[in-house]
């Protein structure tokens, strides 16, 4: 089996859930590390330019967000208990919630100077300017209605209560992680880890947790440049697709793809197969020749390209 290529940044949120969830797993991996904003060598080349991290890679088939490569994880894991797809209605509103709202939440709560010393120390202070930048126009850009109507700044500290009072064994639904621990932890890790806030004294049990969950992060097995990346795609052909590629009126045609909630800078290609949980572009490049590219469906809108 192939190594997951996971092109990621150190303090990225998405890409500590990743993390952790390949070391829970104990899957070797390997390391692409990007810049927190474009232009970003090496994955907007597989890509197309889509914008968020992280994205993962397995030769020339390229997964973009975190909730399509933790599919992919759990498939190579045989753990379907880490499959968002697979998961039951209460593990499901639970990470949709700390994904959405309490997400946006802990950024804004972690915007500090911790932060700000972090990604200066780390990238410097003209990407920090950047990013600062960058962060406030998505919010005022997202297209999420609850956000919109509850703000960005949520309840986190209802969210806490609840996981503290969900917390009767080691993780939130029994005794092994599900996929809801791994969304509902990355959110708290970053206002914690990189943004130095305190979980009050009264969440002993979720204190507990998080230092469990936290451990799974692992180390990858090599580090790969832009250049290699590439490499590894160009010698790749892509996996072959479902034999039910879907019905889809826009399918063999070319077509842009990109979020429906916030950062919507899309992506265009070939829709190959339209599935119930994904959309696979097929895109042609020089340097890579045929790559595949996978967007989850859900917060993911289609529209035609012709004539662009």
């Amino acid at each position: 089996m192939p190594e997951l290529i996971l092109h990621h940044y150190e303090i990225s949120p998405f890409s500590a859930k990743i993390r952790a969830m390949l070391g829970y797993c104990d899957l070797p991996w390997q390391s692409a590390r990007t810049a927190p904003l474009p232009p970003r060598p090496g994955v907007d080349t597989l890509t197309g330019g889509y914008r968020r991290i992280p994205a993962a890679q397995l030769g020339a088939d390229v997964f973009c967000d975190s909730r399509l490569i933790g599919e992919e994880v759990a498939a190579m894991a045989g753990r379907p208990e880490l499959s968002l797809a697979q998961a039951d209605d209460a593990q499901r509103e639970l990470a949709t919630r700390a994904e959405l709202e309490v997400f946006f939440a802990c950024v804004s709560k972690a915007a500090g100077w911790p932060l700000l010393r972090r990604v200066i120390a780390d990238y410097g202070p003209v990407t920090l300017f950047r990013t600062l930048r960058d962060r406030a126009g998505m919010t005022r850009s997202m297209n999420e209605p609850r956000l919109q109507k509850r703000g960005p700044g949520g309840d986190v500290n209802g969210y806490l209560d609840d996981l503290e009072a969900l917390l009767v064994a080691d993780f939130l639904f029994g005794d092994q992680p599900t996929i809801a621990d791994f969304a509902a932890w990355h959110c708290l890790w970053f206002a914690t880890e990189v943004g130095g806030r305190n979980l009050a004294a009264r969440l002993p049990r979720v204190q507990a947790w998080m230092q469990t969950v936290a451990a799974f992060e692992t180390v990858p097995t090599e580090e790969l440049s832009a250049d290699q990346v590439l490499a590894i795609a160009g010698s790749c052909e892509p996996r072959e697709l479902p034999a039910d590629i879907g019905e889809d009126d826009l399918l063999g045609k070319p077509v842009t793809i990109g979020p429906a909630d916030y950062a919507t800078d899309t992506v265009t290609g070939i829709l190959v197969a339209s599935q119930p949980d994904r959309f696979i572009l097929r895109r042609d490049t020089l340097t890579t020749g045929t790559v595949h590219v996978h967007f989850p469906r859900e917060r993911f809108a289609v529209t035609s390209a012709a004539g662009r």
